[in-house]
């Protein structure tokens, strides 16, 4: 047998074995593929997810920052509230103290 048909023949055994492994092969870059669809899906989802969070953070400071100024604008009023009613109180005063000198 000369060298030649040696070395076909052997190249024809080693190709007939490696197709199992070729299709294996294949078949494991499939579903790596898929894999790496369904990684690309979920890193999506953990943008968007990172996005909302950023988003529900920045809706939290301007809440924080609005319930601030409502609690100072409910101080001013109430010292404004309180400053009112002394006065109602002090014109009530001035009022029962003309009221005495009208009827003396």
């Amino acid at each position: 047998m000369p060298n030649s048909e040696l070395a076909n023949m052997l190249s024809s055994i080693i190709h007939e074995e490696l197709k199992p492994i070729q299709e294996d092969l294949q078949s494991v870059k499939g579903e790596l593929q898929v894999v790496k669809e369904e990684l690309q899906t979920v890193n999506d989802r953990l943008d968007n997810l990172d996005q909302g969070q950023l988003d529900l953070k920045q809706g939290q400071i301007s809440l924080e920052k609005g319930q601030r100024k409502l609690d100072k604008d409910v101080t001013l009023i109430r010292k404004e509230l309180k400053e009112s009613w002394k006065d109602i109180s002090d014109f009530d005063d001035r009022i029962t103290t003309l009221e005495k000198m009208f009827i003396l």
